[in-house]
Parts: C-alpha cells; structure tokens; sequence
C-alpha cells in the first residue's frame, strides 16, 4: 500500500486536488461530509478511493445525467471505490476495454450504497472487458442498480467456462425498492453486449414496493449495427456468454416475471424466492428473433437463433419453500420453437449424460447444433472460490451487549455479527428481558457504561466502524417518594 491523501473535504475541488497528489498504489481518503457535486471524478490511476463510510461521506449529483465517479485506469491495475455514498445521478462507474487490448481483473466497487430518490439511469455501470467484483454495496430503489454492457464480439470469442475467475462477480450485496421509491423500476441487474457474470450471496427486496419488480435482466440479441442511444455508437448489440446466479434470495409482492433471460447459458441454483402475492413466473426464457418486431425483419421461424439460450440449467431454486421444476417462457407459441427442454435448457445440474450444443462456426452464431451424446456442457460443475479473492482476508468486528449492572434476565446475542467495516447493523432490544434492581426502565444502550457515548434505541442502525462495539443498557433511576 502506497500513502494516503486525505481531501481537505468531500467537495469535488478538494477531493481532485487530492487526487492530483496519488499515484499508483495510493489511497485518496475522502472524509465524512455532505456535498453536492457538479462534475465527475475520473480516476485514471491504480489508486483506492475510500471515504469514511456509506453514512458519513455522501455525494449527491446535481442533476440526473451527473457520474460522480469513474475508474478508468487505463490498464489492468488494481483500483478500488470503498466506503462512500451516492444519492442520484448515475453514481458511480468502471470503465474497461471495449477494443480487447486488456482486462481489468483487479477492480472491486464495495461497502458503498446507492440511493436514487429521483428517476433516471444507472447507479452502477461497468463497462467493457471487467473480471473484478462488486460486493457488499447497498442499492436503495435505484432504477437500474448495476448496468453491465460487455465488450460484444470479443466477449463472445473467448473460451466458455463455469467456475472461473473470468467474469464480474456481483456478491454480497443488498437490492431494496420499498414504499418510497417511484413507480416504474428497472432491473436491479441488467445485461447487455455480452457481458459475463456471477451473481452470488445478494438480497432482493421489494416486499413493501407497490409496483412491479425484476430483479435480473439478460438481453438477448438486438442484431448488426444497432446504435446505442448513450455514445451514438453502433454495436452488433450481441446478446450475452455466460451468466452464473446463485444462493440469493428474492423476495417481492408484485412482478410479471422475476429474472428475464433473453439469450446466453445460464447456470441457475439454489436460489430462495418468496411472494407476498405474485403469481409471476420465478425463472422467465425468451428469444426476441422470434417475436420483435421493431429490431427483427422477418421474424426468425426455425430454430436455432442467434445468441439464444443455449446449455442453460436451472436446479435447486424454490419459492416458498416449494421446488421450481419448470421455467416459464415469455411467448408459449413462439419461443417453443427455440427453447425446449433437455435440449436448449435442463432442469437439472450439468450432469454426466444428456448431450450439448456446440458452434461449429463462430460461437453465439445461428449455426449451432446439439447432439444428445455424452456429457452436459460445464460437467463436472463446480462454483468459484467464495469469497471472491479481491475480498481478501477482511476482517471483520464484533457486536456485543453488556447488562450494565442487570439483576436479571440476559443479554441479547446477534447472530450476525461479526460485522464488516461500514456494513449496517439494526440495534437488538432488550429480548432477554433485562432488569436492575432500584431501576425502573431499560431505556436503550450506549457506547459506553455511563452513558457519555452515543445512544442507540433498539431498531436504529449503526454503521460498524473499524472496531468491535459494546453495546451497555441503560437504566431509568426510580423515583423516591417523599413523605411530607
């Protein structure tokens, strides 16, 4: 590790002076502060952006086209964004390759939370060719919260293959719509141009969201030359490689399908979905040849189409608590005819016998066949390592109560600490129904036994520093009566 630079304050101009002091290997410490900004910080070095914490250094745009932050390195060298909170705008951003020339493996975005309170795009976009991690970040009713588009034809050329480092890894991290957000959210994750991902150990909550809700999008193809509506470019907008979802939990009142994919091998697992009242399909197929008129000049009839869903499996998922045996596809008729099981897709793990499709020709092209000989693609399956390596060895601090004096009853125990540096903790309540004699109430807890700390009721939340937290009750004297 490098120096640290530490801003004279969380304002933009600070912060870039700051920065115009680091080089490669260097932390720029952005302090605790409210600040509103009105341009973006590109970080063109190997550097570790970190501010005090997700609730102590919040940087809101001023408007709703504003990023705040891109990493763009320019070469595959380690750059971090740590510890920092984003309020509208679109956030923050990591910027890869789109021409092949490298990989940025060394990128992790963690321990941030991203608020949207007014509409607009992403929070989060990765760009280009990225094999880093994103993990215990908070997207709080963000419209689109992490928005990754791949480096199209390139991604496609690479080799395909399960459990390896060569993807983004999205982990660890925390989805919400609730009651305040605005009507009318995105996809929490959506993919495009072939992008490649693992999405791991997240939490998905709309449960108190009154609009629709989809977690997980993966576009298909678009065709040639499509021009994206944000640089003007045109791509082959190709659909996506290779994408890995699993041991995350879902839990949502309404949708009309919950994890959309549109083309790519999929590998679904062990996932936990819980409805309030929506009878959505859980796991959603569809190929847009079949059916898109606006991109699709005849629809494509026969089968196989380009980039479409292909040695894909789904096993071990449930809602309430009931195994998902089937997938639901968005056109029953049309997409029938590219989507069939045991062949384009199995409800089972890669397994020994039950064949595969294989590309003579360019991978992702209409060229492709399936032979029902031999082994399923991806067999023997295997995840990768988790914790994702970039997390390193994190370590993390304890919670604790302390009865401070109590003549009875029991401290509370939180089965979830230890915790990591900046992660949220919801303060327990007296459960063991703590009681001193001579005091009439327990009234809350404080950081230190005289109560010259800071109180916390039960309920609030504390932001876990760099240190284990002892939690002591508090106590409300009894009253004397005076006789007179």
């Amino acid at each position: 590790m490098g120096d640290t630079h530490t801003a004279d304050s969380a304002s933009l101009a600070d912060v870039t002076t700051a920065y115009e002091a680091c080089v490669d290997g260097d932390v720029l410490a952005i302090p605790a502060g409210a600040e509103t900004w009105a341009g973006t910080l590109t970080v063109a070095k190997g550097i570790t952006v970190q501010g005090a914490g997700s609730a102590s250094t919040v940087l809101t745009a001023d408007g709703a086209a504003r990023r705040l932050i891109t990493l763009a390195p320019g070469s595959d060298k380690a750059c971090r964004l740590t510890g920092i909170g984003f309020v509208d705008g679109k956030g923050a951003s990591v910027a890869g390759a789109g021409d092949g020339s490298y990989c940025l493996t060394q990128v992790r975005v963690d321990n941030c939370k991203f608020t949207r309170l007014l509409n607009g795009g992403e929070n989060l976009l990765v760009q280009g060719w990225v094999e880093g991690c994103v993990d215990h970040n908070t997207f709080l009713n963000c419209n689109l919260s992490i928005r990754i588009i791949g480096d199209d034809n390139r991604a496609w050329a690479r080799t395909f293959a399960t459990g390896t480092e060569h993807a983004l890894f999205i982990e660890d991290n925390t989805f919400t719509h609730d009651g305040s957000a605005i009507s009318g959210l995105n996809e929490c994750i959506y993919h495009q141009q072939g992008a490649r991902t693992v999405i791991r150990y997240n939490a998905f909550d709309a449960s108190a969201y009154g609009d629709f809700f989809s977690p997980i999008d993966v576009h298909g193809n678009w065709g040639d030359g499509v021009v994206d509506p944000e640089s003007a470019d045109a791509w082959d907008y190709r659909g996506q490689t290779l994408v890995e979802v699993y041991e995350n939990t879902f839990t949502y009142d309404k949708a009309y399908r919950v994890c959309y994919f549109r083309g790519g091998s999929i590998l679904m697992h062990d996932n936990t979905f819980t409805s309030v009242t929506s009878t959505a399909g859980e796991i959603v197929l569809s190929d847009e040849e079949s059916w898109q008129t606006a991109l699709f000049s005849p629809l494509r009839e026969a089968w196989p189409a380009k980039d479409q869903i292909f040695n894909s499996f789904f096993w071990n998922n449930t809602l309430d608590s009931v195994a998902i045996t089937a997938i639901d596809l968005q056109d029953s008729e049309k997409d029938a005819v590219f989507i069939q099981e045991n062949r384009d897709y199995f409800m089972h793990a890669p397994a020994a016998t039950g064949g595969k499709s294989t590309y003579p020709g360019d991978p992702g092209d209409d060229d492709m066949t399936f032979s029902a000989e031999g082994a399923n693609a991806y067999y023997p399956y295997t995840p990768y390592t988790y914790p994702h390596p970039l997390q390193g060895e994190a370590e993390t601090y304890a919670v604790v109560y302390a009865d401070n004096g109590a003549t009875s009853g029991s401290v509370p125990s939180d089965g979830s600490s230890p915790y990591n540096e900046g992660e949220s903790v919801t303060v327990l309540g007296n459960t063991g129904g703590l009681a001193r004699e001579s005091y009439r109430d327990f009234v809350g807890w404080n950081t230190q036994a005289d109560g010259e700390g800071t109180d916390y009721l039960p309920g609030a939340t504390l932001t876990m520093p760099a240190a284990n937290v002892t939690l002591y009750a508090q106590w409300k004297l009894k009253c004397a009566l005076i006789a007179g």
